[in-house]
């Protein structure tokens, strides 16, 4: 499922169904593009948060789930939760941390 594009023509005057005025699927390599380019336009420190948090909650989740499946199969995807969501929220933590000293060391390295 990709993206999608906002039509060219957006007035709601007329009610005929023209083609061209459904958004087009963005490809996976473009949709990828924006979200890279997003994630470079952000600001220093939300810019390492966020990348912190995805990281810590990928790997948080991944941990649980192996927890999950070693204790009791049947609930395994609860310890996905259990497990991600505090991974990734101190993800978040320290990413804004690491994106605070960066952003405090550039500053003082300036010449």
């Amino acid at each position: 499922m990709g993206a999608l594009r906002p039509a060219e023509n957006t007035s709601r005057d007329d009610n005929s169904r023209d083609p061209q005025s459904r958004p087009e699927p963005l490809s996976g390599s473009v949709w990828m593009t924006s979200v890279g380019a997003h994630i470079a336009a952000m600001p220093l420190i939300q810019r390492f948060a966020i990348v912190g948090s995805t990281i810590a909650l990928l790997l948080g989740g991944l941990v649980g789930l192996i927890l999950g499946l070693r204790t009791f199969p049947p609930t395994a995807w609860v310890a996905v939760f259990e497990v991600g969501i505090p991974a990734g929220i101190l993800g978040a933590i320290l990413g804004t941390f690491v994106g605070v000293v960066t952003r405090a060391v550039r500053r003082f390295n300036r010449p």
